[in-house]
């Protein structure tokens, strides 16, 4: 007598139980797209926004943060090269004010923040050259190595005999190792300077997450944002992993990294200098957000002893 109410009351449950799944399916497919829009647009690499968008900081006062006279007297040259996932990638050659020993690539944003670095180079007798894909959505380095491929083609067109070096900064650092690792044994590249890097996509977003949310990521929502990103985008997140890239790469490299960086945690830097064979150096300061600072990178040119080589 009593199996009739004892059935409908277990197919409540599993109808409950079912719609408690589907909600929490839908809100951690809601999240995880939201994730990978973010992760995709994060605002300091975002190529829609200008530089006063970004910092609140103008043209006139980026180019106080370099030898901006000299630059404007400097003979340069302006080409578009052919990208496989972006329109184009726009090339600012700068040549050195002497006899050039070689060039240094600079990747990514303005070329008056980049310049902030590229005077360094430029003062050691290096021509600079600096590109960018204005139109391209950035996937950490999965796609854009390709694009630091055909930029140093080109460069070595320009220079056959001359030493060729790749500066990357935050994302773009993650992209020199991983093109690194796809050419190591080519000798293309002589020497990377590798500034405030992240070790591993998956781990950064993570630690993104749990500094805005103040909790771990939930493992559904890292599922249906990384296949998210593969169905948008061709990549997983997990594709994208510098720490392991970087395990078979011998080329010389000079890692930097601020201690307090407030958007990649400095010891992912630690774990790829840890991982990485041969001739390496790490060096930290007590900066931001990697060596370019949009409101003053002059300082680190003026203040030599804001280096240190980890441990001093």
């Amino acid at each position: 007598m009593n199996k009739k109410p004892e059935r409908h009351s277990r197919k409540r449950w599993v109808v409950v139980l079912a719609a408690v799944v589907v909600l929490v399916n839908v809100l951690a497919l809601a999240v995880g797209i939201y994730v990978q829009q973010v992760a995709t647009r994060w605002p300091i690499l975002d190529p829609r926004k200008s530089y006063a968008e970004i910092f609140g900081v103008s043209d006139e006062e980026l180019a106080r943060g370099f030898n901006s006279e000299r630059f404007s007297q400097l003979t340069k040259e302006r080409v578009q090269l052919s990208s496989d996932h972006a329109e184009t990638i726009n090339v600012l050659l700068v040549h050195a004010p002497g006899p050039a020993h070689g060039t240094v690539l600079l990747m990514g944003g303005h070329p008056y923040v980049a310049m902030q670095v590229g005077d360094i180079f430029l003062d050691r007798g290096f021509n600079v050259l600096h590109y960018n894909t204005p139109s391209a959505k950035t996937s950490y380095g999965y796609y854009e190595r390709y694009d630091l491929e055909n930029v140093i083609k080109f460069a070595r067109e320009k220079d056959p005999q001359g030493v060729i070096g790749v500066y990357g900064m935050s994302a773009s650092a993650g992209t020199a190792v991983q093109y690194a690792a796809m050419n190591e044994g080519s000798e293309d590249v002589a020497f990377y300077v590798i500034d405030a890097a992240f070790s591993d996509l998956v781990d950064l977003f993570g630690w993104h997450f749990r500094n805005q949310v103040g909790v771990r990521t939930p493992a559904l929502v890292k599922i249906y944002a990384t296949v998210v990103s593969y169905l948008r985008d061709g990549y997983f997140f997990g594709d994208v992993s510098p720490r392991r890239s970087i395990v078979d790469v011998q080329t010389p490299m000079l890692f930097v990294h601020a201690r307090a960086d407030p958007e990649i945690p400095y010891w992912m830097t630690e774990e790829l200098y840890d991982a990485k064979p041969g001739v390496k150096l790490l060096l930290t300061h007590d900066g931001g957000h990697g060596l370019i600072d949009a409101r003053g990178g002059r300082r680190y040119r003026e203040e030599p002893g804001g280096f240190r080589p980890e441990g001093g």
